[in-house]
Order: C-alpha cells, then structure tokens, then sequence
C-alpha cells in the first residue's frame, strides 16, 4: 500500500468523526519519579499474531491499548502515509485527534534540555473510538481506552534501555488498572525503528505485570508481522495461546 493510499484512508476515517471534545478526553499523566506501590496480579496471558486494532475485536469489557507513539510528533507519520502501529492506529481511529489536541508533550520531548529516551509523560484517552478493523474495512464503531507512551529511542538515547523499558511497563500497568480495564492489550513495544530488543521488552512487561497488574483480567500480546518479535514474546510468556486473526474474545 503507497503512502498515499493511507493518507486517504486517514482523511476518509478523520472525516466521519466529531471534532468535539479532543482536548478534554484526553489527559497528560507525569509519571516522572513516581514511586508506585505494588499491586500484584496473574491475568490470563495471550501472544496473537493479529493487529492491535484487530485484536479488541470481540472484547465485550473494559478495554485498553498501548499506542506505541512518537515520543516528539502526534501520531508520528500517520499524516505523512508512514506505515507503523501508531499510524496503523490513527487509520482506524479519532485518536489522532486526541493526540493532537495535547502539543505540549511533543514540544517538551523537542527541547534541547529534554532526556535522550524522552520524558515519562504519557497521555491517556479514556474513549477513543475504531470505525475500521486491521485492513481498513468499516466496523462497528467500538470504544475502547488508549495509553500513548513512547518507549526509550535505542538509536538515539545515550541511557540504559532496559532500566527506561522496566520503569514505563510498570507505568502502563499502572496507568490500565486505573482505568478499570479488564482487557490490556500490549505488544512488541519500541522493537521496530526504536531498536529495543523484543526479549527484553517482554521481560520488562512480564514483570510488571506480575507486580501491577492488579485486577486486569487479560493481557494480549498483539504482534503482527514479525516472526522475531513474535517469537520472542512467545518464548517468555511460554503458553500465551496464538489465536490468529480475526477470533473474536469472550
């Protein structure tokens, strides 16, 4: 598919959706420095080989998803035609809207004195709705919540990844429970253009949601077209059941 091709998909999806509320949907959490206490828990575990969009399909509860964001632009190149999962994201959904309505996060990420592996903002939308599934077809439009988190920038961050990918796991573990969610459902996060090695992000969540976890129920592990990443995942989760695409949850 051309980048062009996916600038219209975006436009066609932008222009079915209100412009109402996007900048009060939608919050920044400072988790900078942030103690949290434990909270352990042991949801069910489960590594799919799907999309993210396709993996809420089905989901009857309370729903949350990890964007996997642009730590400097909303959206990162959704506008562009770049092809990534937090464009893949926007595709089908407002929360590019969302995104933009906060351009404080991405400017503080641009300063001069920002850190190397960005700052421990995350941004929260608690309603974001889908109209579109994986392969840009018309759904029923769904709500669910998304956390929009950038991972550590391997090819750029002068830190210790993995120290960064433990502290922000336990931060959208954090951040899913106090939503109420039931459903989380994460992925391969920062292991594509941000370089982060897939065993040690899932290492990361893994122990974080032993420790966080709470009263989520279920973790999905969407992880789509990349065998590497997939494996990976699946290795460390040991169990977690591969249910294809496109199988609807109870």
């Amino acid at each position: 598919m051309s980048k062009a091709d996916r600038i219209a998909i975006l436009q066609d999806t932008l222009s079915k959706m209100s412009s109402e509320h996007y900048s009060t949907n939608s919050t920044i959490m400072d988790y900078t420095g942030c103690d949290l206490p434990t909270n352990p828990g042991s949801p069910i575990i489960e590594v799919t080989s799907e999309k993210t969009q396709d993996a809420i399909l089905g989901c009857t509860d309370k729903t949350t998803i990890l964007n996997f964001a642009s730590g400097t632009r909303p959206g990162g190149g959704a506008r562009n035609g770049v092809q990534a999962q937090e464009e893949d994201l926007c595709l089908c959904s407002d929360l590019l809207l969302h995104l933009e309505a906060h351009p404080s996060l991405y400017q503080s990420n641009r300063a001069p004195n920002a850190p190397p592996e960005y700052l421990d903002w995350m941004i929260v939308s608690p309603e974001i709705t889908f109209i579109k599934d994986g392969q840009y077809q018309p759904t029923p439009p769904m709500q669910v919540s998304v956390i929009t988190y950038p991972a550590p920038n391997t090819r750029i961050a002068r830190c210790r990844p993995g120290t960064v990918l433990e502290r922000r796991a336990v931060h959208i573990i954090d951040a899913a429970v106090a939503m109420s969610t039931d459903t989380l459902v994460l992925g391969a996060w920062g292991c594509g253009v941000f370089g982060n090695n897939p065993k040690s992000v899932a290492l990361a969540f893994k122990k974080a949601i032993s420790s966080h976890s709470g009263s989520i129920k279920k973790v999905i592990f969407a992880i789509y077209g990349n065998d590497n990443n997939f494996n990976a995942f699946r290795t460390v989760f040991g169990d977690g059941k591969d249910t294809g695409v496109n199988k609807g949850r109870k």
